[in-house]
């Protein structure tokens, strides 16, 4: 294996064998604003500071929203301060911390971000894109997709949930045909909506997204957790190891 850490040392160290490794899929699972993205550029920095460099695809947030919450994951400014900062007079606080970062590690990472508009793309387009950065000499160690509900299908269904579980299925083969981890996220039903707890039995519309996926990490905010600012993080599914 191969893995590329999560960020999370007791994550990787007790539950998922140093992280997600080369051809294996990891599905991040929350209800709408239960901050899928951000745990997804979350991602994105803990691949960078181990020197590896992610693509990302990015098919909700524009490119600038995406890079806004990976500014605040390096300089620890809140992106609700990020946001307000309208004449950029933060940016070099910003552009330090990553010139920081960068110094601490070994190789010479990248983050690239790619946007998409909403069912626009297909999974042959992003490999088209990735095989136009490879020109450029940009290998990817890790791909990130924001997410997979929302890519244009390559089949028709009469159901979405098909259409889905062919997404997704296309995405863990494309992880073994790069030979690299993929990171993708996924929205729960109602049920997932307002709980600490975000188990399987949550995700929309085609369950069998789970089954493909090598890990799922589920995101719960109920309101006492909104209240504190915090989340609940659970490994609803882990072929590496233990889960629940």
């Amino acid at each position: 294996r191969n893995p590329v850490g999560t960020g999370f040392p007791i994550l990787d160290t007790e539950y998922v064998a140093g992280g997600l490794s080369s051809g294996e899929l990891g599905i991040i699972l929350g209800g709408t604003g239960a901050g899928k993205s951000f745990l997804l550029a979350h991602l994105a920095h803990a691949a960078f500071m181990q020197g590896k460099t992610s693509v990302i695809y990015s098919f909700e947030l524009a490119e600038v929203q995406f890079g806004l919450r990976l500014d605040s994951k390096f300089s620890q400014i809140p992106l609700t301060t990020l946001l307000l900062d309208t004449k950029g007079e933060l940016r070099p606080q910003v552009t330090k911390a990553i010139d920081e970062a960068r110094e601490k590690i070994n190789g010479d990472p990248e983050i690239i971000i790619k946007e998409y508009p909403t069912r626009t793309a297909t999974l042959p387009m992003m490999k088209n894109h990735l095989l136009q950065l490879q020109t450029q000499g940009i290998i990817p160690d890790v791909i990130i997709v924001d997410y997979a509900d929302l890519i244009k299908p390559t089949a028709r269904y009469k159901e979405k949930r098909y259409e889905l579980q062919d997404t997704v299925e296309q995405l863990r083969g494309w992880a073994k045909e790069r030979n690299c981890p993929i990171w993708t996220a996924s929205q729960t039903n109602r049920e997932g909506w307002g709980t600490s707890i975000v188990s399987l039995k949550t995700i929309s519309e085609a369950a069998s997204k789970a089954m493909v996926a090598d890990l799922v990490l589920s995101i719960g905010r109920d309101p006492d957790l909104v209240q504190a600012e915090s989340a609940c993080y659970y490994l609803a599914k882990n072929r590496l190891g233990r889960d629940k």
